[in-house]
């Protein structure tokens, strides 16, 4: 009786999540716009994605990316996105290579992963250049990964040995201020 109860129950759980697994999802399907995305990666390997001897090759290899021509049929792209982190090394505002990389994409926007440091924090941040505006807008991430981007309790975990793998200076990175809109044109 309690037995058959609880199988009963079981068996009840597993239709339901059987013809849920299975509905159809009940959201409007999202309007096409006439834009194009391209999305680059380096194909570094996870060990030699920090090695500064393999950093420029990462760089050049999605500066290539950026610019290669579009697949047969298809447009330029309108938008093209890099990896958080891109690029390895911290960028500074105003910085040759964000230059660089705007002049290179021509009439596309670029959004791309950087390291930044402003008084002494260092930052997560996504640079988005040339959607229209001209200078470049940046968003520092602001909900942080524990044990990657900074190590809880940080004074503690450094007396028994643990670091932040993005441990670079101080104790990680330092969370922004929170949500903002960007304009992508």
């Amino acid at each position: 009786s309690r037995r058959m109860l609880l199988r009963a129950a079981q068996g009840g759980v597993l239709v339901v999540a059987v013809v849920l697994l299975h509905a159809p999802i009940l959201r409007p399907e999202a309007t096409l716009t006439p834009h194009w995305v391209r999305i680059v990666q380096p194909n570094a390997a996870q060990q030699s994605k920090w090695d500064p001897e393999m950093a420029l090759d990462f760089y050049e290899r999605q500066l290539a990316m950026t610019t290669a021509a579009p697949a047969p049929g298809a447009q330029a792209p309108n938008l093209t996105l890099w990896p958080e982190t891109a690029i390895s090394w911290i960028v500074e505002p105003g910085a040759l290579v964000l230059e660089q990389i705007a002049a290179t994409a021509g009439a596309q926007t670029v959004a791309l992963g950087v390291l930044r440091l402003e008084e002494g924090r260092l930052y997560n941040s996504m640079v988005l250049l040339g959607a229209g505006s001209g200078a470049p807008q940046v968003y520092d991430k602001h909900h942080l990964v524990p044990f990657g981007e900074y190590i809880p309790f940080a004074p503690l975990a450094r007396r028994i040995g643990l670091r932040a793998l993005a441990d670079i200076i101080g104790s990680g990175f330092v969370a922004g201020p929170g949500p903002r809109l960007l304009d992508f044109g």
